[in-house]
């Protein structure tokens, strides 16, 4: 199976070739992993309909804070750990909270999720601006993303731009007004190597792709949302501006970036509010 790359991936041309390890069965299977695994901790799993990932510390404390969930011992991971699930009923859903590291590869337990019944993912987290309009303690949804996170190139055929889905980003959107809080959109430039951000990569990405912000896990959530064909949308808080060079800064404890933070279980309550009433009109 061959792709055409030179409309979708920034600085090639010319044809990829999709790896059979793509195509074809991989070794370790999420189900294979998680029986053994429950097997062993004697547990059973039940993971909700509804995860909720953060790798920040204190956004995962807010949502804890407003959503007030319980720890949920029926996963194979503690909920005190990493990848630990914590559960919560909101609007007649059955909401799970998990807090991760940080990272594209952090994300493979998304696999591990959607295989036991999980079937919509919201990613929170922080962002550095790209532009000379985004602020530190902005709101981004992102639309979709140029991968350079080493992860998603497993999932879908490498320096391929990935993409949302448009009705996600449109609720999520709607939440965020909704909480009164205006949100930008476009696409993340999303890479595993912070120190190796280049001037020349940012002005690429953000001039002829529209990247707004650079991360480093969105595009692995919405390469595995494409892959195992379940809904993921994301919502990021500006915490610094890397580019351009002369409005570079960082905000990390600025006090802008800490409301955010504290709006963001609003944001994520509003967006479940209409999420539930979708359901209940199909």
């Amino acid at each position: 199976m061959y792709y055409r790359v030179d409309k979708h991936c920034p600085g090639r041309a010319g044809y990829f070739k999709q790896s059979p390890a793509v195509v074809h069965m991989s070794l370790l299977n999420p189900r294979d992993w998680i029986s053994y695994a429950a097997k062993v901790k004697n547990v059973e799993v039940d993971v909700g309909e509804v995860v909720v990932i953060t790798p920040i510390r204190s956004i995962f404390e807010s949502l804890l804070k407003h959503f007030k969930p319980e720890p949920w011992e029926k996963w194979i991971y503690k909920p005190e750990g990493r990848w630990g699930l914590w559960r919560a009923s909101v609007y007649g859903l059955a909401v799970s909270f998990t807090h991760t590291g940080v990272g594209a590869p952090e994300l493979s337990f998304v696999e591990e999720l959607a295989a036991v019944g999980a079937s919509h993912f919201i990613f929170l987290g922080l962002a550095g601006g790209l532009g000379e309009e985004v602020e530190v303690g902005d709101l981004v949804v992102p639309t979709g993303g140029v991968c350079e996170d080493g992860f998603s190139q497993h999932y879908i055929p490498y320096g391929i731009a990935i993409d949302a889905r448009e009705e996600h980003v449109e609720m999520m959107l709607q939440a965020a007004y909704a909480c009164r809080l205006p949100a930008r959109t476009g696409r993340v430039w999303s890479i595993s190597a912070p120190y190796r951000e280049l001037e020349w990569k940012a002005a690429e990405y953000h001039g002829k792709w529209g990247c707004v912000a650079v991360e480093m896990e969105v595009c692995a959530l919405y390469a595995l949302s494409k892959y195992l064909s379940v809904p993921a949308v994301a919502l990021l808080a500006v915490s610094d501006v890397v580019y351009p060079l002369g409005r570079s800064r960082f905000g990390f404890h600025e006090a802008k970036l800490s409301s955010t933070i504290n709006s963001l279980p609003q944001v994520v309550e509003k967006y479940l509010a209409i999420l539930a009433e979708s359901k209940q009109k199909r």
